[in-house]
């Protein structure tokens, strides 16, 4: 090789290496614009140090110890009355007009549906006060990230579809994004199941307000300025970073990945975030009822739920297959509903646990304006952790636009005599004022069905037209006639309501959506095939 050669070899070689080099470089710099860092390794005399610039020690208030983490040590909240143990920062941080975000891990000590527990707060003690705000919230236990600018403008992110309040470790992290003036949610890694601008659909991060609350400290733990409930935290918290800038969804994710293997997050470099599978591809058949008629979608116990797993064996997603050739599956976002064989006869059944959360979002499952929904299902014991109200959602149709009626549901339970007096409840929700319409709750004895619906099997079948003529059918019989102030139902969720909370607890054999308002012949003939 001349010598001309071998220099351009060598020096090919060389940009080769530099090139690696800086893409290496790129990917590592998760640490960039990081403002202050606690690893909560330590309490020294009396302070957790902050270890980005040491501009931001936490004085420890209360009963806050060190205790064993995720990530070397971490902080163990005692969680007392009147918010008596947490870690406050003083007057700092504030986001104002700046992209941020916020990030830790949690390990709460204890599970009780109903309680609402803060991790970290700058002022919003109240949905209008100016601040922001990391916490769980009291029904159904969503993650929740609630932010409050001057002048009253409210935004909440809300992790609705997973059971994220238990005793195991989670990675949370809330992003404030001025370039898409909204604020953004990552549970464990991940934005899937967050909603945004839960207020309502203009609620979003506005452009020119600030996100600063003069006068309120940073802390962790707890929000003393909440004086009606006590919403201290106990638990553990880890590896708390704020930054100045928006990490991206490939950076969060990054960040989880570290933390679940020990390291750091100024340690944690980019990782690609896990990319949803292709939904399954149509399956033929469907039911053909008198004159035609064929289901909107159709779901069977016997047709199984499909699980696909990723290369690092991580579940991925589920779906349960619609069997009615329309491709409407439904997602399975939290939890793992059991095939079992606890149908009427021995049928395929699933049984769901209450934390179970099956979903089709109004943009793939579609919107039947009026409709026909049965279903094959049973009612089972409700656990420890549902008995605050033993209100139970078998399915919900999905949110619609603010401001319209909405949609058909059906549940079961009572708010306030448990198991006592029960019924079931197929119906409507007026959006425009906020409200259920009470009016077609169906008491058990009123349908001769005994004291009870618990773990007995019902076929229910619910029709709505234009909220005028709804029915509700239980076993055969037409039970209740009259407007449910319902327009039909977009998207569809199942095992839960559509706030995430109220999961169903029972088995479910068979549900099936027909578009259109079926004959009482229709449903005499689909009545008598479910569940064979």
């Amino acid at each position: 090789m001349s010598l001309q050669k071998l220099f351009l070899a060598t020096m090919v070689l060389a940009t080769l290496v530099l090139m690696a080099m800086g893409t290496t470089q790129a990917r590592a710099a998760i640490g960039d614009g990081l403002e202050a860092y606690w690893t909560f390794d330590a309490i020294n005399a009396g302070f957790v140090d902050d270890s980005a610039t040491g501009s931001y020690p936490g004085l420890v208030v209360g009963n806050v110890t060190a205790d064993t983490g995720i990530i070397g040590g971490a902080l163990n909240f005692g969680g007392g009355a009147n918010y008596s143990d947490y870690v406050t920062v003083g007057d700092y941080l504030d986001p104002g007009l700046d992209n941020y975000t916020v990030s830790f891990w949690f390990k709460a000590a204890t599970v009780e549906e109903g309680n609402a527990d803060v991790f970290i707060s700058k002022g919003n003690a109240g949905s209008s006060d100016p601040g922001y705000m990391m916490y769980v919230n009291g029904v159904g236990n969503p993650i929740c990230a609630r932010t409050s600018a001057a002048g009253g403008s409210t935004t909440r992110a809300e992790q609705r579809y997973t059971a994220a309040f238990d005793t195991e470790w989670h990675h949370l992290a809330m992003v404030f994004d001025r370039s898409n003036e909204v604020v953004r949610g990552y549970y464990d890694g991940l934005n899937a199941g967050w909603s945004t601008g839960y207020y309502s659909v203009d609620d979003q991060l506005v452009a020119g307000s600030s996100l600063t609350a003069p006068g309120k400290d940073l802390i962790f733990g707890a929000n003393p300025g909440i004086t009606s409930y006590d919403f201290s935290y106990e638990g553990k918290m880890d590896d708390v970073g704020m930054w100045r800038r928006t990490l991206s969804e490939d950076e969060i994710f990054g960040v989880y990945k570290a933390g679940v293997e020990g390291t750091a997050l100024t340690s944690a470099v980019e990782v690609a975030v896990p990319q949803r599978p292709e939904r399954p591809g149509p399956v033929a058949g469907g039911p053909v009822v008198e004159g035609g008629t064929t289901p909107y979608a159709w779901y069977r116990a016997d047709a199984g739920v499909t699980t696909w797993v990723d290369a690092s064996d991580q579940e991925l997603t589920a779906w349960w297959s619609d069997q009615s050739g329309n491709n409407r599956h439904l997602e399975v976002i939290a939890g793992d509903p059991e095939p079992t064989n606890n149908g009427p006869d021995g049928q395929a059944t699933l049984t769901f646990d209450g934390d179970d959360k099956l979903q089709a979002t109004a943009e793939e499952w579609g919107t039947a304006a009026a409709g026909t929904v049965l279903a094959v299902w049973k009612a089972g014991g409700f656990s420890e952790d549902h008995t605050e109200t033993n209100l139970t959602f078998l399915y919900d149709g999905s949110d619609p636009a603010d401001g319209e009626r909405d949609r058909q549901f059906l549940l079961y339970g009572d708010f306030q005599t448990g198991l006592e007096t029960d019924w079931i409840q197929g119906g409507g929700y007026n959006d425009d004022n906020d409200s259920y319409n009470g009016g077609d709750r169906v008491l058990v004895d009123d349908a001769g069905m005994g004291d009870s619906v618990l773990d007995k099997w019902f076929v229910t079948a619910v029709t709505h037209t234009t909220g005028t003529d709804d029915k509700l059918r239980v076993n055969g019989e037409e039970i209740f006639s009259g407007n449910m102030l319902s327009s039909g139902i977009n998207g569809l969720n199942v095992g839960y309501a559509v706030n995430g909370a109220y999961g169903y607890q029972g088995d479910l054999c068979e549900l099936i959506v027909f578009e259109g308002l079926l004959s009482a012949s229709e449903l005499a003939e689909v009545y008598n095939g479910l569940g064979n």
